[in-house]
This record gives structure tokens, sequence and C-alpha cells, in this order.
């Protein structure tokens, strides 16, 4: 810019708003933010690690859309699944309350149980 008077330079959108989000889920930053983004994690990573579920999901409760969403940012997916949750939160209940649910065997090991309860609290 010093050389030549007429070049000017401008951050790229994405890249600005992937350097804000970085810091959210730090727990330093914003334990808040970090705590729900972790349990968040757990209940995604349960549902897509147990073939049946997603399949109920997508079958059942959601009219076929699935939970994840992908972006532009590698840290607005954090966000952007956070809002999936929200968004299917009624139908995730109704998935750990279901008959299917409590007949499978699924529901008796703890990390099943946690994750429920995830699900299930306020």
């Amino acid at each position: 810019m010093a050389k030549y008077d007429t070049f000017f330079w401008s951050p790229c959108a994405a890249c600005c708003i992937d350097l804000m989000l970085e810091s959210f889920p730090k727990p330093e930053h914003f334990p808040t933010i970090d705590a729900t983004i972790q349990k968040a994690r757990k209940v995604i990573k349960f549902i897509y690690n147990h073939g049946w579920v997603p399949a109920l999901m997508r079958r059942e409760f959601t009219n076929g859309r699935d939970l994840c969403r992908y972006g532009v940012t590698r840290f607005a997916i954090h966000f952007l699944n956070l809002q999936c949750l929200l968004m299917f939160k009624k139908k995730h209940r109704k998935i750990f309350t279901c008959d299917k649910w409590v007949d499978s065997r699924y529901v008796r090991t703890s990390v099943e149980k946690m994750v429920q309860s995830i699900i299930l609290e306020d």
C-alpha cells in the first residue's frame, strides 16, 4: 500500500466472522458457552454414532432433515449445530421418550442416560 496508493487491503468477511467466533467456545473466555457446546457435541456424536437413531429421527420426527449443518467457517459449525438442536428441541424430546427408544437396548448404558438427561433438561 505504501508503494502503490491505489491498492487497498480488505479482509474476507468469512475470515473475519471465523476470527470472531473462534474465541466463543474457549472455556477461559466464555465457560457457559463452552459447556453448552460440549453438551451439544456429546448429543450429536451419540446420535450419529448409532445408525438407527438418525434413521428414526429422520423418518418419524424431522421429516428427513439432518441435525448437523456445515457452514462457510469452521467455528460457525458449533453454532449452526446448536441452532438445529434448538429448532428440533421438542422433536428430540419425543425421540428420547418414544416407545421405540424405551424398548431399545441403548437405554441401559450410562452414556445414553447422560445424553437423554441432556436432551430432557431445560
